[in-house]
C-alpha cells in the first residue's frame, strides 16, 4: 500500500476554485468561509465556544465567486 504525502495548507488553498468557471478563490471568499464555520468544527476549540474571545456572528450572505458571480454556499438560513 502506497503512502500520501501531506502538502501544506497554502498549496492545498492555492487548488480552491470555483464549480463553475474554475476561478481561483480569493482571501475575501476564505475570510467568508471561515466567518461561516461553525464552533463545533473548530480546530482550535474543539466545540468549546466559551474558549473563543468573543463570538462571531453567523454570515447571513452566501460566498458567491468573486470571478462569475455564481453561489458556491448559501448562508445558514438563506433561502
Amino acid at each position: 500500500m502506497g503512502t500520501i504525502a501531506a502538502r501544506p495548507i497554502e498549496t492545498a488553498r492555492e487548488d480552491v476554485v470555483c464549480p463553475f468557471c474554475a476561478a481561483p478563490w480569493t482571501e475575501a471568499m476564505f475570510a467568508m468561509l471561515d466567518r461561516a464555520t461553525l464552533a463545533s468544527g473548530c480546530a482550535c476549540c474543539g466545540g468549546t465556544v466559551a474558549a473563543h474571545p468573543a463570538p462571531t456572528p453567523v454570515p447571513t450572505e452566501g460566498i458567491n465567486c468573486a470571478a462569475c458571480g455564481r453561489e458556491i454556499y448559501r448562508a445558514v438560513g438563506q433561502a
